[in-house]
């Protein structure tokens, strides 16, 4: 038995429908770059930030514990996106055998990233004020 061709109406209808999955798959294509461009741009800009609170930690740690004391007193602290963060010195008991001049102390960081979470970075350091040599 010969088949009979479509009728007009439904090859318009046909057409219709393979229009509308291709649009349908387009935007679900699109949805999903866009959403792992988000995603990549956030990692990166969580990135950047945990690379400049290492490097105020390093600052902080090469200043000492009392000068970093004092610029931790005085808000606000932005990171270079605008995110605040906030920077604290904890002194710690010196150990027996240390030169008595010394003392452990240790810089935290805090801030949130761009997700939301809370981070924190930590330094441990021993400063010892003496002369430097030229």
């Amino acid at each position: 038995m010969a088949r009979r061709p479509l009728s007009p109406r439904r090859s318009i209808g046909h057409a219709l429908l393979g229009v509308l999955l291709a649009l349908v798959l387009t935007a679900l294509g699109a949805s999903a770059g866009l959403q792992a461009s988000t995603r990549a741009l956030l990692q990166e800009r969580a990135q950047r930030q945990r690379w400049e609170a290492l490097q105020h930690l390093l600052n902080a740690v090469e200043m000492g514990p009392a000068a970093a004391q004092g610029w931790g007193a005085r808000p606000p602290h932005l990171l270079s996106d605008g995110s605040p963060y906030t920077l604290r010195v904890q002194r710690s008991s010196t150990l027996s055998g240390e030169p008595a001049a010394g003392e452990h102390y240790s810089i935290s960081l805090r801030w949130t990233d761009p997700a939301g979470a809370e981070q924190v970075l930590t330094l441990r350091s021993f400063w010892y004020a003496a002369p430097r040599l030229p």
